[in-house]
């Protein structure tokens, strides 16, 4: 009987808790507030009375910027993907699809395409969208003083993009130029090989238009911290966001050429900290829609990516000594993690790109063979002991993993001493792309091949997103060859992948995916989840007695 009135108290405070988080989906622009009833004039019942007509969703994380040039998150890829549309798009089933382009490319020579604008594609002014838009973003992106997270996505395959990325030409030197105000012609490093490798490559959200009749080459670096006057041109526009915020709304932007398959003409975000909030919140019709993690549909992974130079200290971090390196990964057991933790949306993986199926059957670990790496280091360098520093942002499931790697390392390993510090996203990139950091739990999510080669891109030796100081001549040989305007090639991939791993510059820990869960206001869903890019184009929301929030009874001690 005790435990249950513990249950029960603890069931109360959850609910008090997370109501509270509900009351944040009306919040409101910082610079434009909307004046309403103080909390003591509306009561609870009454707030409760009404279906709500706006369709409430959840996501895991907040994001820090609106700008596609500096994206770098999945969830600022998501949220791109809903209020910018690029030639193509992703569909909710994850299939590319047409997006401004109108028709397909137009072939010019054996390396020149042409991509003709739809006429009616504008932005949520009114404006029209331009090839010069397209070409803004496409140069500000690759320009290497904006230090752009994506900046070489285009390297191999559009001409100009790899010397302009490693600051050997000028961002106007790029293969893009305007024929007119809706035809863009492109360069291609090599021959036409593949179209359709083409469109996956150009349905990014992060080759997503920038508003050039709004912005300037000088005012794109500063555009997207807020959503208040913010131009869009995808299915929807954003509105009661800054950045970081926990809530966010996306309301239906009627200036899209293909806005009548969009049903839903209000979105209301919240971030939601673990699968049990997510579910709590759907149960008591506070959301429609709860994306939760779960291992039956694997889209993210968790790594480790080691620092083993660092610019600017006198001192090299002992993780320029490969045997370091090793012995962290070799003393850490994965199967422990998971059964302490009761993360049972992770598996064990042996690969750094999501949704690879993998058959490792249990980690590495060799706590023998650690102890001996690190005896043999310390030895060499006359040392006692080594400190070392995990960093990690602020995640539930990033929280408990490095709170074990750090129990692990400390227990299983002699003469190292682990300490973590947790950081805001925004923090986090900040420190690793300043090379502030010892090694970084890494959490990221894609299921497709162009993100997979430009995150293994920036371990090239001359490139400046390489935050590690990893240098390897048969890595840059392989990643040389890849191009998006050949077939794609996995095998390629998998080698320049395996170059890292055996290097100990990244090492594999867990994937894990997302599930999506829908309430009965949903309607249309064709699939068990959304795709990695939010697309809402098959649903219908239908308000009523399934989105009337449910008021919380107290629960007796």
């Amino acid at each position: 009987m005790e435990n249950k009135k513990i249950l029960n108290s603890f069931l109360l405070i959850t609910a008090v808790t997370l109501l509270s988080a509900c009351s944040q989906f009306t919040t409101e622009d910082p610079d434009n507030p909307i004046v309403s009833e103080s909390e003591e004039e509306v009561s609870d019942t009454e707030t409760q009375a009404e279906p709500r007509t706006y369709m409430a969703i959840n996501e895991d994380e907040t994001f820090e910027t609106i700008n596609p040039t500096q994206f770098e998150t999945l969830e600022e890829l998501k949220v791109g993907s809903m209020i910018y549309e690029g030639l193509y798009r992703y569909d909710e089933e994850g299939q590319v699809q047409e997006g401004v382009i109108d028709g397909d490319f137009e072939q010019v020579n054996d390396n020149t395409i042409r991509v003709k604008i739809k006429s009616d594609a504008n932005w949520s002014d009114g404006e029209p969208v331009k090839a010069s838009d397209f070409i803004l973003s496409w140069q500000s992106l690759v320009n290497p003083k904006n230090q752009n997270y994506y900046s070489d996505v285009l390297n191999n395959t559009v001409v100009n993009a790899k010397e302009i990325s490693n600051g050997e030409l000028d961002p106007s030197e790029l293969g893009v130029q305007a024929i007119d105000d809706k035809t863009i012609e492109i360069k291609l490093v090599d021959s036409i090989g593949s179209f359709e490798s083409l469109s996956t490559l150009f349905a990014f959200p992060a080759l997503s238009p920038l508003p050039s009749h709004q912005l300037s080459l000088k005012e794109v670096a500063d555009f997207g911290l807020k959503s208040v006057e913010a131009v869009t041109n995808g299915p929807y526009t954003i509105a009661s966001w800054t950045t970081n915020w926990q809530t966010w709304t996306y309301s239906k932007n009627y200036e899209y050429w293909n806005e009548s398959e969009y049903d839903p003409t209000q979105i209301s975000v919240q971030v939601t900290t673990s699968n049990e909030e997510a579910q709590f919140l759907l149960e008591n019709q506070y959301l429609d829609i709860a994306n939760v993690k779960s291992n039956e549909s694997l889209n993210q992974s968790l790594f480790l990516q080691f620092n083993n130079y660092r610019t600017g200290l006198e001192t090299e971090t002992p993780f320029a000594d490969e045997r370091v390196r090793e012995a962290i990964v070799k003393s850490v057991n994965l199967e422990d993690i998971i059964e302490s933790t009761s993360l049972d949306a992770l598996s064990i993986s042996d690969t750094i790109f999501p949704g690879v199926s993998s058959d490792t059957e249990g980690s590495i670990y060799d706590q023998e063979t650690a102890n001996s790496l690190i005896a043999e280091y310390l030895a060499e360098n006359d040392l006692e002991a080594i400190e070392l520093e995990l960093l990690y942002t602020d995640s539930e499931i990033n929280s408990l993993i490095a709170t074990e790697i750090q129990n692990q390392v400390n227990e299983n390993l002699d003469g190292v001493s682990l300490n973590t510090r947790e950081l805001t996203t925004a923090q986090a990139k900040e420190a690793v792309s300043e090379q502030n950091y010892d090694f970084s739990l890494i959490n990221r999510g894609s299921t497709e091949t162009e993100d997979e080669l430009v995150y293994i891109n920036q371990f090239m030796s001359n490139n400046s997103a390489n935050n590690t100081g990893f240098s390897n001549e048969d890595f840059d040989e392989v990643i040389e060859g890849i191009s998006f305007a050949k077939e794609s090639d996995e095998s390629a991939l998998e080698e320049a992948e395996s170059i890292l791993i055996q290097n100990y510059v990244v090492a594999p820990l867990f994937q894990t995916g997302e599930e999506t869960l829908f309430g009965e206001a949903v309607q249309g869903v064709k699939g068990t989840r959304l795709s990695p890019f939010n697309d809402f184009s098959s649903i219908t929301f239908e308000p009523g007695e399934y989105t009337i929030p449910k008021k919380i009874e107290e629960v007796e001690e």
